[in-house]
Parts: structure tokens; C-alpha cells; sequence
């Protein structure tokens, strides 16, 4: 699970030119550290350099070689742990978005209602759900935050709820079950009307026969294509399959996430 990760970040320092000692870029020393698996080294790095948001992922990091080392969790859980650590690193020095201690964030952003419509208009909702059939959920999100009132608000809860899970704040399962309440939100605010009618009976059919199968990635994509709900259980599949892929969550967690989706879809077919 972290060969992976760690193959990668490799690639990603070796690719890189070399720069002379006094030319390297903090992201340049924090990503060959990463691929070193020096995680400790890098996050103090960080925490030398003014990111205070690097300060709890040292905690979290230390809690789980500890509980590691006394045999309180297992080699899956220590390295999922790690893994979260390691990607909230490098959003946290390729993004720019970290608050550092000596340039404190100030919001500047003014009431939405004073300048942002509620609705969106029909070439928006297009726009938006684009994004969000490509599972581009941020650029989607973002994109909704510039045209109304409930999209900003949205994605205001969303980046709230990367950050949490960043820092340990929320479990993985609970960000996901966040995320994916914000994603369906969207979703129902941005999809045409003919979306939301029931699935019809031959619809049905075809779907009970490839849930039988087990065919379910063919079915999500083909119930998808007919009906709105059916296409958020589709981006809920690949949002934890991709998770898993990622070393994010463990092999449990993912068949569990995956199994809830099924019986979901399997109640909204036979209803």
C-alpha cells in the first residue's frame, strides 16, 4: 500500500532538476524527504518554516508509530495513517493555501447575498455538472461558489471539510460521508428536471440483471445515464475505490463503503 506511494514520490524527486544546496525550493526538500520515507524530517521542516497546520500532522504522525510500535493497530492502519499524512503534506506546499505564522490569513470575502445571486442559471447548471460527471468535485464546486449564493456556501463547507480531514480532525469515513453530502447537494441543484424522474420498469430490468451478475461499475454508469440519484451512488463507487487505490482508507473500511452503496442501489431498483 505505501510501495506505491512511495514509488511515486521517487519518480517525482528523481524527475525534478538538481538544483545547487542554496537554490532548493522548501516543496523540493519536503518531496525528497517524503520519498526518502523521512515523514518526521519533513514535518519538522515545516514547522521550522511557519506552517502551523504541519504541528497536528506531527501529533497524528507520532501517535500512530507509537501505536504501532505497542502493537495497538496493524500494519494497514499505521500505513493508511501514514499515506493521509503524507498527501495532506504535499497539498500543503504545492497549494500555497497553508495559513502561515507570520502571514495570518484575513478573510476578505464579503456577504454572498450582497453580491451573488441564489439560483443558477440554465448555461451554469451545464458548466458545473461538466465538472462533476468528469468527478472534478473542487473545480466544480469552486465554479459554483462564483455564480450563487448556495455555491459558495458549498464550497465553503467543502473546503472546511478537506482541511478537517487534513489536520485528523474528522475519521475517513465521516470526511467521505461529509464530502459526499455536499457533492449531492450540488448535484440535486444543478441537474435538469427529466434527472429526477424514477427509473421506469424496463430500466429496472436491465439493472437487476447486471446487479446479479455483479456488474456493478457497468451498472452504476448505465443507471447513471438515466437517473440522478443513481448517478451520485456512481461517483459515491469511484470516490471510495479511489480512496482505497490512494491508501487512504483500509481494505474493510472500503468493502464496507462499498457493500452500503450496493444495498442502497439494490433498495432504489426493487422499490
Amino acid at each position: 500500500m505505501f510501495t506505491k506511494l512511495l514509488r511515486w514520490l521517487n519518480q517525482l524527486a528523481s524527475t525534478a532538476p538538481a538544483p545547487t544546496p542554496t537554490e532548493r525550493s522548501l516543496p523540493e526538500q519536503v518531496r525528497e524527504l517524503l520519498a526518502q520515507s523521512e515523514v518526521p524530517a519533513a514535518l519538522e521542516l515545516l514547522i521550522d518554516a511557519g506552517y502551523t497546520e504541519a504541528v497536528p500532522l506531527k501529533a497524528q504522525q507520532e501517535k500512530a508509530s507509537h501505536q504501532y510500535k505497542e502493537k495497538l493497530i496493524d500494519e494497514e492502519t499505521f500505513y493508511v495513517t501514514n499515506n493521509r499524512i503524507v498527501y495532506a503534506v504535499l497539498e500543503m506546499v504545492e497549494s500555497g493555501k497553508t495559513t502561515r505564522v507570520n502571514t495570518p490569513a484575513i478573510s476578505t470575502v464579503e456577504d454572498p447575498e450582497e453580491y451573488l445571486p441564489k439560483h443558477f442559471t440554465e448555461d451554469e447548471c451545464q458548466q458545473i455538472r461538466t465538472h462533476l460527471l468528469r468527478n472534478e468535485y473542487t473545480e466544480a464546486l469552486k465554479l459554483a461558489s462564483s455564480y450563487s449564493q448556495y455555491g459558495l456556501l458549498l464550497f465553503q463547507r467543502y473546503e472546511q471539510a478537506i482541511r478537517d480531514s487534513r489536520l485528523g480532525l474528522v475519521r475517513q469515513e465521516d470526511h467521505q460521508r461529509s464530502v459526499q453530502q455536499i457533492i449531492n447537494t450540488i448535484m440535486g441543484l444543478v441537474s435538469p428536471e427529466e434527472a429526477k424522474i424514477p427509473l421506469s420498469g424496463g430500466q429496472k430490468e436491465q439493472l437487476i440483471l447486471l446487479m446479479e451478475e455483479g456488474c456493478w461499475p457497468e451498472l452504476l454508469t448505465l443507471g447513471g445515464e438515466w437517473n440522478d440519484q443513481m448517478r451520485l451512488f456512481s461517483t459515491q463507487y469511484d470516490q471510495v475505490e479511489k480512496s482505497f487505490s490512494r491508501g487512504l482508507i483500509t481494505k474493510l473500511s472500503c468493502e464496507n463503503s462499498l457493500k452500503s452503496i450496493q444495498q442502497q442501489v439494490e433498495d432504489l431498483i426493487k422499490k
